[in-house]
């Protein structure tokens, strides 16, 4: 079917070879297959099987119609499929292929309110690359660059499904971690930090070492919208950069009122 591009009428399909080891098929006689082809590309995206109990059930008037309703679910299909990948294109950053900032706020805004709807716990990291400058100025942007793409392949993935990475702007990153009290955040921040540090990125011969400092913060009961989660992770991250960078700090309410924050080195 696929290379003739044309439907195919079987009178019995279990006389006909290519009928075998379909599976659980040995009651179908009958049978038509019209290929679904994407004509402005000639590309096969799909088949449209009828069968029937009967043997010669079906007829190839019948066979033209099931190709008129197949080249219009190939159009239906491939519009879909085009839609998608727009969508998917204008909510990506185009750099790191990870969510941009937008859509990060699309999404936490969502989530912060189902979490102050049920009770839940939902936390915030937001990491920031240390001394990138230097970075760009001594071996380019073009490098720079690969080296953000590294960071978001290898550091930034492998989270839970529910997890919204995103790039939050230039070296900045966001991690949105819905069900997930502060504790189990600062794991998640320890492991992507000794992931950064851990050996050197090798693009083309180099080989580019990076850290990070990493701001944390989990919604309680004073913690009365989004923008004070991240005005919390982002002033936790502003003292990991002034106090030696390379850490991970974490805001909570108490160490606030006591002048301090919670502090992880690596």
């Amino acid at each position: 079917i696929g290379r003739l591009r044309k439907p195919l009428v079987l009178e019995d399909a279990q006389l006909d070879p290519r009928f075998q080891g379909w599976g659980d098929t040995f009651q179908v006689h009958g049978w038509i297959g019209a290929p679904f082809v994407y004509h402005d590309h000639d590309q096969l995206i799909g088949y449209l099987t009828i069968d029937s109990l009967k043997v010669g059930a079906y007829s190839q008037a019948d066979a033209n119609i099931a190709q008129l309703f197949a080249n219009e679910a190939a159009i239906a299909i491939q519009n879909a499929l085009l839609f998608e990948q727009v969508r998917q294109m204008a909510i990506t950053d185009p750099l790191t292929g990870l969510f941009d900032r937008q859509y990060f706020f699309e999404v936490a805004e969502r989530e912060f309110q189902r979490s102050q709807r049920y009770g839940s716990n939902i936390s915030l990291l937001i990491l920031d690359l240390d001394y990138f400058k230097q970075v760009n100025d001594t071996y380019g942007h073009l490098i720079g660059d690969e080296a953000l793409r590294c960071l978001a392949k290898e550091c930034l993935t492998g989270l839970r499904e529910v997890d919204t990475v995103a790039r939050y702007g230039g070296e900045e990153f966001v991690i949105l971690m819905p069900e997930t009290p502060l504790h189990r955040a600062l794991q998640v921040a320890e492991r992507v930090l000794a992931n950064i540090v851990r050996q050197p990125f090798r693009i083309n011969d180099l080989e580019i070492t990076l850290s990070a400092s990493i701001g944390l913060a989990s919604r309680d009961e004073q913690c009365f919208d989004l923008e004070t989660l991240i005005s919390r992770a982002d002033r936790a991250l502003y003292i990991a950069k002034n106090s030696g960078r390379g850490r991970i700090v974490a805001w909570s309410l108490a160490e606030e009122h006591n002048g301090n924050l919670m502090e992880a080195e690596k």
